[in-house]
């Protein structure tokens, strides 16, 4: 175990170019989404009418307009979902500065 805090170019060197397994340690310490990803902050985030890439529910495959009145739905119930956005998109974008 090492400190997420470790240099590219260490990082490289030490273990990626040894290919050496490590577990990094950390990483998530500065990480806004840690507190802004609840479900009671980011249902009221986005627009009901917005349409991303996700999947709801078991074994269900990826749908290119899901509203995120339906994500947002999947939260409440507690359902499984998965997110996965263009990052070009504005919705995106948002969740890209997290």
């Amino acid at each position: 175990r090492i400190s997420c805090d470790i240099s590219r170019k260490d990082f490289f060197e030490n273990y990626e170019k040894r290919r050496k397994p490590v577990m990094l340690v950390g990483c998530n310490k500065d990480w806004k989404a840690q507190d802004r990803w609840s479900y009671e902050k980011l249902i009221p985030r986005f627009d009901n009418s917005s349409t991303w890439r996700a999947t709801i529910g078991n074994n269900e495959k990826l749908k290119e307009d899901v509203a995120w009145s339906d994500i947002a739905s999947s939260m409440v119930q507690n359902s499984p979902f998965y997110i996965f956005d263009q990052l070009d998109h504005k919705e995106g974008k948002k969740l890209e500065e997290d």
